[in-house]
């Protein structure tokens, strides 16, 4: 088993679970890595940077799949769908993008928050996406048409973590604030 990571080097580190020594060390970005994700096949992993690049590596070879000039700003969040199709990327230009995890293709543009986007989950069934965001709310988005469902407000301060149950009915937001919130998505 593998964890990948990020360094403020440009390189993405994929790290042996059982012992915690680095297998390899994937160059390629011109600044810190800030975000990435491992498909749920465990073969690639995207990330991204500070240079606004997003780019799939397969796991195995260290080979770049494909790159992308994603963003106008640092990449700061991640999330790939459980059915390994697509990756969604924030950014701090305020931004979420849906883009096709086999070749980089961008599928469609989120804009609502009117702060830099620095957390993103994705229901199980691949039909919501939350982000969180430094304008300290989350939205909730419908995956496949883009449109806004609604916007969570509640914290004071701007939104660093999000992780939606397995069942799609809560999310879990932690912020700067020190506090982490539960909220309904039923309802």
């Amino acid at each position: 088993s593998i964890a990948v990571s990020g360094a403020d080097d440009g390189t993405v580190r994929v790290w042996d679970i059982e012992n915690g020594a680095e297998r390899r060390r994937l160059a390629g970005h011109a600044d810190c890595v800030r975000a990435v994700a491992v498909a749920p096949d465990g073969n690639c992993a995207v990330s991204g940077s500070d240079d606004g690049m997003l780019k799939s590596w397969n796991l195995t070879t260290g080979e770049v799949l494909w790159s992308v000039d994603g963003h106008n700003d640092a990449v700061s969040a991640l999330a790939i769908t459980s059915d390994g199709e697509h990756v969604i990327s924030g950014s701090l230009d305020f931004t979420i993008k849906i883009w096709n995890l086999k070749n980089g293709a961008k599928l469609r543009e989120l804009r609502r928050h009117t702060g830099g986007v620095k957390a993103l989950a994705v229901t199980e069934d691949c039909r919501v996406i939350i982000s969180g965001s430094f304008d300290h709310t989350l939205q909730v988005w419908d995956f496949e048409s883009g449109a806004e469902v609604r916007t969570l407000f509640g914290h004071i301060s701007w939104v660093n973590a999000v992780a939606i149950a397995p069942d799609g009915k809560q999310v879990a937001s932690g912020s700067e604030d020190y506090t982490l919130k539960v909220s309904d998505l039923t309802r």
